[in-house]
């Protein structure tokens, strides 16, 4: 009996930490011990490539290309390369309407080898100081570029995350909720910033010094989780620019996005292999902890919710566990209802349990194609 209390609890504080002890603790600790930030001002702007890595994104490149030669940026000093991986639509034929403008380069090949290679292929073409990453569905503020680069006048800044914002589909019949669970993880975000550094980036918008950059396994499946981590491992900061601003459309519905949460669990456990050095508790006990704090114990919580569930069946003799196990069945239900009957997921009492449920579920499933090796490299949109 001590042993199953000793288990339960255990899990059920995993649980409370992970998804609410932890930001408040980074919050804590970022108000208690900021990190000093070096002057941001500079005569000298350092030259600047945005790369876009595309894949059949007819609906959307030629407003991406449009949207980046907006850009408030020096001419001389900006430039453009567009990669297409293996694209079958008129991705190609579109871009190359863009081909006459000098500040653009466009790379395409078939057959399609996954965005890895697209990134290190754009990288390798591109000669400037600071490079920027973006997905081809995000728009910039035409400011953005300036505020991402400032921050590298620190000398301890080595990546730089932008502030993507979610915008609701005019088709969706849900609450936004992976919105809110954006704004969840940008107050993380800012707090790991304050105090030492994020832990991972947001892969529609970040920068990255340019002898920074390693080039990527072509089988890496979290590309911009590797790439910043890695800033890391040269003794940099990962930083959060909340004044540089990019829009996206959220997915519809969280089936929509479901997709993706697996892939990015699966990618989550094949970067431990492939970060190495950076994830050592010896080395930088403080990234440790914050990596095991944000990211692992997270992809971890459904084995958590899973031994918190089963333990308690075996302690309804007090009913204090009688009251948890009921709290837990009605919960679960509401998910399970909210999921089977669509219209109830306009209630925030029917959503947040579905939504809470489908990340975890997205999670388990992820933790297995990992264990598997069943996860594909391509990356996937979601349907918008």
């Amino acid at each position: 009996m001590i042993i199953l209390l000793f288990i339960f609890w255990a899990s059920a504080i995993l649980i409370i930490y992970t998804y609410l002890g932890y930001p408040i603790l980074i919050a804590f600790l970022a108000r208690l011990y900021p990190q000093r930030v070096n002057d941001l001002s500079s005569s000298k702007l350092p030259t600047v490539c945005l790369i876009i890595a595309a894949h059949n994104e007819e609906k959307v490149i030629r407003e991406k290309i449009g949207n980046s030669l907006s850009i408030d940026y020096p001419e001389a000093l900006f430039s453009i390369v567009t990669v297409s991986d293996g694209s079958t639509d008129r991705t190609n034929e579109i871009v190359n309407e863009f081909a006459p403008h000098l500040k653009i380069k466009f790379i395409n090949y078939q057959p399609r080898r996954g965005k890895a290679n697209a990134l290190n292929m754009g990288v390798a073409n591109s000669e400037s100081e600071i490079i920027v990453f973006s997905d081809a569905n995000i728009r910039y503020e035409p400011d953005s570029v300036k505020y991402l680069v400032r921050d590298f006048f620190d000398p301890s800044a080595g990546c730089v995350c932008g502030k993507v914002l979610l915008e609701k589909p005019k088709e969706s019949k849900e609450p936004i909720g992976e919105g809110a669970y954006m704004k969840y993880e940008r107050f993380i975000h800012q707090n790991e910033s304050r105090f030492n550094t994020m832990i991972g980036t947001d892969g529609a918008m970040y920068a990255i010094r340019r002898e920074l950059f390693k080039p990527l396994p072509e089988d890496a499946i979290v590309d911009d989780f590797i790439i910043a981590m890695r800033v890391l491992e040269k003794g940099y900061r990962i930083v959060y620019e909340p004044k540089a601003i990019g829009y996206e459309e959220a997915a519809s519905s969280v089936n929509q996005e479901f997709k993706r949460k697996v892939r990015m669990i699966a990618g989550g456990f094949q970067a431990v292999g492939i970060l190495g050095s950076v994830l050592n508790p010896f080395l930088d006990p403080i990234v440790f902890f914050q990596f095991v704090s944000h990211k692992l114990l997270r992809w971890l919580a459904p084995i958590f919710m899973l031994v918190v569930f089963v333990t308690n069946l075996f302690l309804l003799t007090n009913r204090l566990y009688q009251l948890i196990l009921f709290t837990q069945l009605v919960f679960y239900s509401i998910a399970i209802i909210a999921a089977l009957q669509e219209n109830l997921r306009k209630s925030a009492l029917f959503y947040f349990p579905y939504y809470f449920c489908s990340l975890n579920l997205a999670a388990t499933i992820g933790l297995k194609r990992f264990l598997t090796g069943k996860q594909t490299v391509r990356w996937e949109k979601i349907t918008r």
